[in-house]
């Protein structure tokens, strides 16, 4: 079983995991669209993240902290059984379809980390010198 562990530790079970430049892509099944949003969209859980197959760390991925997205795709074939046959579908063999969710986070630059980060202390240290009546 595939599965990514937030940095909060909790799990979820993925079907797979992609990374091009600064887009991750985490392929999951289709349900529970709900919790789906909710995970994806609290930042403070996406970096780290991890990937494991089978309990066996793959990869790590920190930064990805901006949900871009999320794509849903009904009845994909997962897989096919070659050794047992089966007239009504496609291939003449047992198949395995499922709908799949695709979440697209995107990296955030180190550098648009910061200037948040000093945007908000410069507003802190405005309000500070106000309430106390220091001038700066």
């Amino acid at each position: 079983m595939n599965k990514l562990r937030f940095s909060d530790n909790s799990e979820m079970e993925v079907i797979g995991v992609s990374c091009a430049g600064n887009i991750l892509k985490i392929n999951v099944p289709g349900n529970g669209l709900d919790n789906l949003v909710t995970d994806f969209k609290d930042s403070a859980k996406l970096s780290p993240l991890r990937y494991f197959e089978d309990d066996v760390l793959l990869r790590g991925y920190a930064g990805y902290t901006k949900f871009d997205g999320m794509d849903y795709t009904p009845d994909v074939l997962q897989e096919v059984d070659y050794t047992t046959e089966d007239v009504t579908t496609e291939s003449g063999f047992r198949e395995v379809r499922a709908d799949i969710v695709t979440i697209t986070l995107e990296k955030v630059p180190a550098v648009a980390i910061v200037a948040a980060r000093t945007e908000k202390n410069t507003a802190d240290i405005d309000y500070l010198a106000m309430e106390t009546g220091v001038e700066l």
